[in-house]
């Protein structure tokens, strides 16, 4: 029996290490055989059938309708611009229809528009456009995973479904995941050790742009990626400056299947930390601290001297600063559009159906995270990249991200939102409160709305 289970541990290592190394020899030359595509079919008729159990054929139309729109709240106007302006079309068509196209100018302030102020704010305390966007994204559907929605006995079929599911996650895709991921570290700090050890500048470039890619193709089989690219032909050059929206640290493993960049970033510790200092040594990566003011007037000098110096890899920004739960795009920090160079904008969009990839890094670490994105079913996505941008004559760097963002947005299908993503760690700054106040006295005294709130959405 000894020898029998010792020729049986010996033969099962034998072919984990057939498998890391046919998987290490794909991911050199890119090259897939379909399995993850097929298996990605797979569970979308098992989630097909989950949905078509739980929704009851009485209310499927109006189940059609919710999976649209889940929010909890319909608004019927919000402390905004264009929502002022809406009502005042409103009450001015409801009091003379004949004034209704006059609508857009100055208007006294009315004792009833109060009532409009007080449901905004309700509505925003129930549900407001900021905060629920570092939350996991809501499922109109059952994935069969129960941290996106708690297990519901449908019926005894999708029961098995689960048990199952949990059992091909756990023991059997999450060990062979686990051992993919240690493969790609240790083949990229080996390779990276390596190749710093050379000589020769030109070289150590060539090696790094097959050394990179490789590592983050492994990475990217370790949680069964299927990633689809659009456009390929905006993809980002030399010295440009590629800025996209931020959901997740994998966002660096998805653009990185493809190409080398020089990535901005603040600088952590654990595991990631381990990462960046083993990315750095192959290419001229920037690292910041956040909580040091200084370290943006170095970071913006290091951004000017990187386009303006031939031959670096293009520079990889996420000027949201924070990630977001992949429904929405936050503001754009300027300091990246400030540097001059040309501007490749990229939108990433997950399908959460397969996994919740935002990371709320208040609520877990790294580690944590990488757990759960390795026991979830896998990773979809699809990224958009876009013609490349440069700062029109007389545009401001504010304006210039605004604009940018706004096509991410578009692509993407993600809601385009003004609010600082800083909101996630700390509460809303004295200055920007203060504009609001002045906004809505201004409004008191029947002053126009456009005046208002011109400088309320930069900030």
């Amino acid at each position: 029996p000894l020898e029998a289970f010792y020729w049986a541990v010996q033969l099962i290592g034998r072919l984990v290490g057939l498998v890391l190394l046919v998987a290490t020899l794909l991911a050199v030359f890119n090259f897939s055989f379909g399995i993850r595509r097929l298996y990605i079919r797979i569970l979308l008729h098992l989630f097909e059938q989950a949905v078509e159990k739980r929704r009851p054929p009485s209310r499927k139309e109006s189940s059609d309708n919710l999976s649209r729109d889940n929010r909890l709240i319909q608004r019927h106007a919000k402390l905004t611009t264009e929502g002022i302006e809406l009502l005042h079309a409103d009450c001015a068509s409801s009091d003379d229809p004949s004034k209704a196209s006059t609508s857009s100018q100055k208007r006294p302030f009315h004792l009833s528009d109060l009532c409009v102020f007080v449901q905004s704010g309700i509505e925003s305390i129930i549900e407001d456009e900021v905060t629920k966007r570092f939350a996991a994204e809501d499922l109109a559907s059952w994935n069969l995973l129960t941290r996106t929605n708690k297990y519901q006995f449908i019926s005894s079929r999708l029961t098995c479904y689960w048990v199952l599911g949990c059992f091909l996650r756990y023991c059997i895709l999450f060990p062979f995941r686990m051992l993919l991921a240690l493969t790609a570290v240790l083949y990229l700090v080996i390779g990276s050790l390596i190749i710093a050890l050379l000589p020769w500048p030109g070289l150590r470039r060539y090696l790094n742009s097959i050394l990179t890619p490789t590592a983050f193709r492994l990475f990217a089989r370790a949680f069964s990626a299927v990633l689809r690219f659009h456009d390929v032909e905006n993809m980002p050059q030399n010295n440009g400056i590629c800025v996209a929206n931020h959901t997740s640290p994998i966002d660096v493993v998805v653009l990185g299947c493809r190409q080398v960049f020089s990535i901005v970033g603040q600088s952590h510790g654990g595991f990631t930390g381990f990462m960046q200092k083993t990315l750095h040594r192959t290419s001229p990566h920037i690292w910041f601290e956040r909580s040091e003011s200084s370290d943006a007037s170095v970071v913006k000098r290091k951004l000017e001297e990187h386009v303006s110096t031939p031959g670096l890899p293009p520079v990889l920004i996420f000027p949201e600063g924070t990630c977001i739960n992949n429904t929405s795009v936050m503001m754009f920090r300027k300091g990246g559009f400030e540097a001059g160079g040309v501007v490749y904008p990229v939108a990433i969009k997950y399908d959460p159906r397969f996994a919740d990839c935002f990371w709320n890094s208040s609520a877990c670490g790294m580690v944590t995270y990488l757990f759960m994105m390795m026991t979830s079913w896998a990773i979809v996505a699809d990224v958009w990249y876009l013609p490349p941008q440069i700062q029109q004559e007389g545009e401001s760097s504010v304006a210039f991200a605004n604009r940018v963002k706004r096509q991410i947005a578009g692509r993407g299908g993600l809601v385009d939102l003004q609010w600082d993503g800083n909101l996630k760690r700390s509460k809303p700054k004295s200055s920007l409160q203060e504009q609001h106040r002045e906004a809505f006295r201004k409004r008191i005294y029947g002053l126009s709305v456009t005046d208002q709130m011109e400088g309320s959405g930069a900030g």
